[in-house]
C-alpha cells in the first residue's frame, strides 16, 4: 500500500484520475500512510496517525447529480442569508471573518493534535488579516460619511490591500495618534504587513506567477513558531480597539 501512495504521489505532474485520488484519500486514513508517516516524524507529540483527526472508519459520501450548494430551507430555523441591506453587510461581513478567524483559534487551542494545529493557523491568520482589512476600509468610509466628503451611495476607499497603507489613510482622521494603545495597534499592524502585505501569505502556499511553469517560491522560507494563546489575546486586544475607532464615526 505504501508503495503504491508512492507511485500516485510521483506521478502526480502526469495527472492523476479521479478514482486514483479518492482511493489515495481513503488510504490516508490508513495508518501506514506514507504523509501520516511523513508528518508523524515532523511531529512527534502526535498521538493520532490521522491528518484528519481521527483514527475511526468512515463511510464518505459524494457529489450527487441533484446537489446544489446553495437552496433554500425547508425548516427555515437552518436559515442563512445573503442579505442586500447595505448597513448590514457592513457589520456582518467584517464580524463574521473575526468570529471565525476567533472560533478556529479556539479550536486549535484545544486540539492535541500538532496537524490541526498547523492546518488552521492559516484560515485563522487569513481570516483575523481580512478583518482588519474591511473593517478598517469601512471605517474610513463611515469618517468620510460623517465629514460630508462623500455621500452615501460612494465607496469611500481604494482598492488597496496593504493594511500599513490604509491605517495611515484612517489614522488621518483619528484626533489622537500618540496615545499608547494607537501606537502598539501601529505596530502590530506593521508586524501583520512584514509578513503579508498583499493578502496573499496566508491563503497560498507559493509566490504567484503568471508562468506556471516557473519553479515553486515557497512564500514562507523559514518557520515561524506562534503561541496560540497569546495570538487570541492580541486578536481580542486589536479587535476591541478598531471597534472603538469604529465607534468614533457616529460621534461626528
Amino acid at each position: 500500500m505504501v508503495k503504491k501512495n508512492r507511485n500516485i504521489l510521483r506521478n502526480k505532474g502526469k495527472g492523476i484520475k479521479l478514482n486514483q485520488l479518492l482511493k489515495l484519500y481513503k488510504q490516508c486514513k490508513h495508518k501506514h500512510c506514507p504523509i501520516l508517516m511523513l508528518h508523524k516524524k515532523q511531529h512527534s507529540s502526535m498521538n493520532e496517525c490521522s491528518i484528519f483527526n481521527s483514527s475511526e472508519t468512515v463511510e464518505y459520501t459524494y457529489p450527487q447529480k441533484n446537489d446544489v450548494l446553495i437552496k433554500k430551507p425547508s425548516d427555515y430555523s437552518s436559515l442563512s442569508m445573503v442579505r442586500q441591506s447595505n448597513n448590514l453587510k457592513e457589520i456582518l461581513i467584517p464580524e463574521g471573518y473575526y468570529t471565525i478567524a476567533i472560533d478556529a483559534l479556539i479550536k486549535a487551542q484545544n486540539s492535541n493534535n500538532n496537524i490541526t494545529k498547523d492546518s488552521l493557523i492559516f484560515p485563522i491568520l487569513f481570516c483575523f488579516r481580512h478583518y482588519l482589512e474591511i473593517i478598517m476600509k469601512d471605517t474610513i468610509r463611515k469618517f468620510k460619511i460623517a465629514n460630508n466628503e462623500i455621500t452615501l451611495e460612494q465607496i469611500g476607499y481604494d482598492k488597496e490591500h496593504s493594511l500599513l497603507t490604509i491605517w495611515n489613510q484612517l489614522k488621518k482622521y483619528i484626533q489622537q495618534t500618540q496615545t499608547v494603545e494607537c501606537q502598539a495597534f501601529e505596530k502590530l499592524i506593521n508586524e501583520i504587513n512584514r509578513i503579508d502585505n498583499k493578502s496573499f501569505s496566508f491563503r497560498y502556499a507559493y509566490v504567484g506567477t503568471n508562468n506556471n511553469e516557473e519553479n515553486i517560491n515557497p512564500i514562507f522560507k523559514n518557520e515561524i513558531d506562534i503561541d496560540l494563546d497569546n495570538l487570541k489575546s492580541v486578536m481580542e486586544k486589536m479587535h476591541n480597539f478598531i471597534e472603538g475607532i469604529s465607534e468614533l464615526t457616529y460621534q461626528n
